[in-house]
């Protein structure tokens, strides 16, 4: 909870990060995730030397969970077989699934502040993410 209330005054990553103009690999350890905003399986906010970012998972694609978003679920939906209400309620089990995995943990980063692109004015990273020495994708992945 105390990280909760002290991430309301967080200064957020609004940019490509200067420091590292070449995109390399850079590692950001020690993350926690802001639970006071909004995310999705594959979509969070962390917190990092008291700076927000904003990273999207490489490798996977969880369903999404906005119902506003009904061009996506359309596809989603198509794509897989299913019926539309099935995506946003695999996205919500996906949203939970990752909030349960990062809540509380120290979480290790590496990106190379590729533009994910989304609709938030912060901007958002592909990134890999590890939580107990294990890929987030890949758990995703594991328990569908």
């Amino acid at each position: 909870m105390a990280l909760a209330i002290a991430a309301l005054n967080v200064p957020a990553q609004q940019v490509h990060d200067d420091r590292n103009p070449d995109a390399k690999w850079e590692t950001l350890e020690n993350c926690k995730l802001d639970a006071n905003e909004p995310m999705d399986g594959d979509s969070f906010r962390l917190i990092h030397d008291g700076r927000e970012y904003l990273v999207r998972l490489y490798f996977v694609d969880a369903p999404e969970q906005d119902a506003t978003l009904r061009e996506r679920i359309q596809d989603q939906a198509a794509y897989f077989g299913i019926n539309p209400e099935d995506v946003t309620r695999a996205g919500l089990a996906a949203s939970k699934f990752t909030r349960e995995k990062l809540t509380g943990k120290s979480v290790t980063v590496k990106t190379r502040w590729q533009n994910a692109m989304g609709r938030s004015s912060l901007a958002r990273f592909y990134a890999t993410v590890t939580v107990d020495n294990e890929d987030l994708a890949e758990l995703l992945v594991a328990n569908g």
